[in-house]
């Protein structure tokens, strides 16, 4: 049985601070292959390449079947490296099988031409010999996954986000001269070159952790566990797709296409902070709670709020500040109106945060109904109230469904946290709560304005500054750290 770390506010913090440089790592890498295969190919063949790597990757979610969170929440309940290697082998079984299956349909419908027609795609032989490449690497995801779902379910991150990043820091250096002298097929092998290698060092470092990466075994019981989570993790993620892809194809009949493209690129930048800085809220979360005993939850769930809500309210009112400024430099002059919306979004992106974190019992706890039930709510609302406030405030009625949506989401998993777990929080994180909505929206509004005058921009930073500095004495991550690596 292995010892199982403590987790202190300092550890926490170390695990966020450790999954952000590599998520970091992982944006830049991919902002720079992109950036090369853009430039080398021109935008046609950049757009060809793209969509067959979107189509890999939707067919890999598929075939990797949840089992990132699947597999992360029961090797967190696990004790023993032995049942955890078990429940390994039975989640490579899974993604084995389903690849095989998978990879015998796409030559099928390669060599038919299907398949190419389908995503809107000119069939030629170097067409398909891209295709072919960026499937045979749907595998090496699945694997991929597992792998990364085993070392954060042992909150092995330290290890997982150096393996990774050296993985995609490699693969980009040795890539990037393919991509230059073999053009579009080069940008293919870039894909499978990356994913390989990535696949390989996660699959070393499970190795020198004590478990066999390429086992793999179907066990009914085990594949039922992991493929249940699986399941619905896979329904829940399809309808907020199909949600957010209604409302945008209605955003677009209503007020046309470049609606839709204000709406895209303060979205995007929001994605890419929370992929960086917050995206392992979630996991860390799920993990944390899965490990502990019903009475431990709710002091797990109050350490877990007092570092990551501040963290969350830091960057994210940072980012609203900045945001006129920020959509102009990497966007243009066109998309400065987009800047309004950030208020709405960055709110309603704080309380996702706060629902990944104390919705996190409902997974450990194995409520798969409960927890597909509010999410497909929260789906059907997120579509009910944007369609309903489009036709009266156009662009702005979207994101305003959304934070409404957003809102109610919170309120039910609040109420399951209260009711169904009978677990208690303190009044401090509602307040917490409630002053970073107000901040964030406050800097959020006064950084709409590119010509805002440097007057109020200060004041609006010095408020920024004055609360980071609240937080971080308050919390004394820094000197708490320098105690936990000692």
């Amino acid at each position: 049985m292995d010892q199982r770390p403590e987790h202190t506010n300092s550890r926490i913090f170390l695990v966020l601070s450790q999954y952000a440089a590599m998520q970091a790592v992982v944006a830049v890498t991919g902002l720079v292959r992109n950036k090369v295969v853009a430039y080398r190919l021109g935008p046609s063949a950049f757009g060809e390449i793209s969509q067959i790597s979107i189509v890999a990757g939707a067919i890999a979610t598929l075939v990797s079947f949840g089992m990132l969170v699947s597999l992360s929440r029961n090797v967190a309940r696990i004790q023993t490296i032995e049942e955890r290697q078990r429940h390994l082998a039975n989640a490579n079984g899974i993604i084995i099988s389903l690849s095989t299956v998978t990879l015998a349909v796409l030559v099928v419908l390669l060599s038919t031409g299907v398949l190419l027609d389908l995503v809107g795609l000119t069939e030629n032989p170097e067409t398909v010999l891209m295709a072919s490449i960026f499937f045979s690497a749907i595998p090496l995801i699945g694997l991929q996954r597992n792998y990364l779902a085993l070392l954060q379910g042992v909150l092995d991150i330290k290890g997982m986000s150096g393996q990774r990043s050296a993985a995609v820091l490699t693969a980009t250096a040795v890539s990037v001269p393919i991509v230059w002298f073999f053009g579009s097929v080069g940008a293919a092998v870039q894909f499978l070159l990356v994913n390989g290698l990535v696949t390989l060092l996660l699959g070393l470092r499970t190795r020198r952790l004590g478990y066999r990466p390429l086992a793999f075994r179907l066990e009914p019981d085990i594949v039922l566990a992991l493929a249940s989570f699986g399941i619905v993790s896979m329904v829940s993620g399809f309808a907020q797709g199909m949600s957010d892809a209604a409302v945008r194809a209605a955003l677009i009949d209503d007020a046309g296409a470049a609606a839709n493209g204000l709406l895209q690129a303060p979205y995007v930048l929001v994605t890419t902070l929370r992929g960086i800085f917050l995206a392992s809220v979630g996991s860390i979360s799920l993990v944390t709670v899965a490990s502990l005993k019903r009475e431990e939850v709710a002091e797990a769930i109050d350490r877990l709020l007092n570092v990551v809500l501040p963290l969350a309210v830091i960057g994210l009112s940072l980012l609203g500040l900045f945001g006129s400024h920020v959509v102009i430099v990497l966007y243009s002059q066109s998309f400065a109106e987009s800047a309004t919306l950030f208020p709405y979004i960055l709110v309603a992106d704080l309380l996702l945060v706060f629902a990944w974190i104390i919705g996190s019992p409902m997974l450990a706890a194995g409520d798969r109904f409960l927890w597909l039930s509010i999410d497909l709510a929260h789906a059907g609302v997120r579509w009910f109230m944007a369609i309903i406030l489009l036709p009266r405030l156009g662009l702005l009625g979207v994101v305003v469904g959304f934070l409404a949506a957003g809102t109610f989401h919170v309120g039910l998993i609040f109420l399951s946290y209260r009711a169904r777990y009978g677990l208690r929080m303190s009044p401090k994180h509602g307040v917490r709560l409630l002053f970073g909505v107000m901040l964030i929206a406050l800097l959020s509004l006064i950084g709409a304005d590119s010509g805002r005058s440097a007057m109020v921009m200060m004041g609006a930073g010095i408020l920024w500054l004055v609360y980071t500095a609240y937080y971080v004495s308050q919390s004394n991550l820094f000197g708490s750290i320098r105690v936990h690596r000692q």
